[in-house]
């Protein structure tokens, strides 16, 4: 069946599926979180922060991945995908701005503080980067180099977090997590310039090598996060058991 689907087809199932991964590890580690740090609100309120800050990257990878197939395509891929999914992406974060309304940011230091800061401010620069990839007046790697900071200022948070909890088990979960969504992260820019490739058959300059270091950079967080993940690791290994990862492999195998 995998194989009559056509490559725009494949490429937003592949994305699709790493967003249970993230759903379900996000609710063992909030759930977990609150089991070792009763009565510690704040940092409750943090490990939520960090979930919803996830679910939020995976919107604006998917993103990233449809904009890099429309610009090599000059529009004529992901025209009907993209604008669905600018409202997704604009959807979670709607939902993290409103969390954030009632949300203590004096309560966690100066380094927290900052992060969010300079993420916030990335946010707020995506409408006109949008304006321009409809217009076409922007480079393949420009935009996908705004998704990737942003992305990149987001998940930074996520690092400050695990410094914030004095349970070994609770900052270590929040390792393993972080690991999962900096190796999630490679895979996505891996999917944007697989999507711009096969969009305009080759490579941008320099984007073979770039490609490649993208799949070493997963593999390296992918062994930090099986270091961290304790009881995690068969949680993974059995939602990560799908047919269409091997249509991932086999379409690495085509790039390089």
């Amino acid at each position: 069946m995998l194989s009559k689907l056509s490559i725009k087809q494949k490429l937003i199932l592949i994305m699709s599926i790493p967003l249970a991964i993230v759903i379900l590890l996000a609710a063992k580690l909030t759930y977990d979180s609150y089991l070792n740090t009763q009565g510690l609100k704040k940092l409750e309120k943090v490990v939520v922060l960090s979930t919803k800050i996830g679910a939020l990257v995976h919107e604006t990878q998917k993103e990233r991945g449809m904009t890099a197939g429309f610009l090599g395509s000059a529009g004529q891929k992901f025209k009907t995908e993209l604008p669905y999914q600018r409202e997704e992406t604009s959807k979670r974060a709607e939902e993290l701005f409103g969390f954030l309304n009632n949300f203590d940011k004096t309560l966690y230091g100066e380094e927290f503080n900052q992060n969010l800061t300079a993420a916030l401010e990335e946010l707020k620069k995506i409408s006109d980067i949008r304006n321009s990839v409809s217009n076409l007046a922007i480079p393949a790697g420009k935009a996908i180099g705004y998704y990737t900071n942003t992305n990149t200022k987001l998940l930074n948070m996520t690092g400050t977090i695990a410094k914030l909890s004095n349970s070994a088990k609770v900052s270590q979960d929040i390792v393993a997590y972080m690991n999962f969504l900096l190796s999630k992260e490679r895979a996505g820019i891996e999917r944007a310039v697989g999507s711009n490739t096969f969009a305009a058959k080759t490579f941008a300059s320099g984007m073979y090598v770039k490609y490649l270091g993208l799949v070493n950079e997963q593999k390296i967080f992918f062994d930090a996060f099986f270091m961290y993940a304790g009881d995690n690791q068969t949680f993974f290994n059995e939602k990560i058991n799908h047919p269409v990862i091997n249509e991932i492999q086999q379409m690495r195998e085509l790039l390089l």
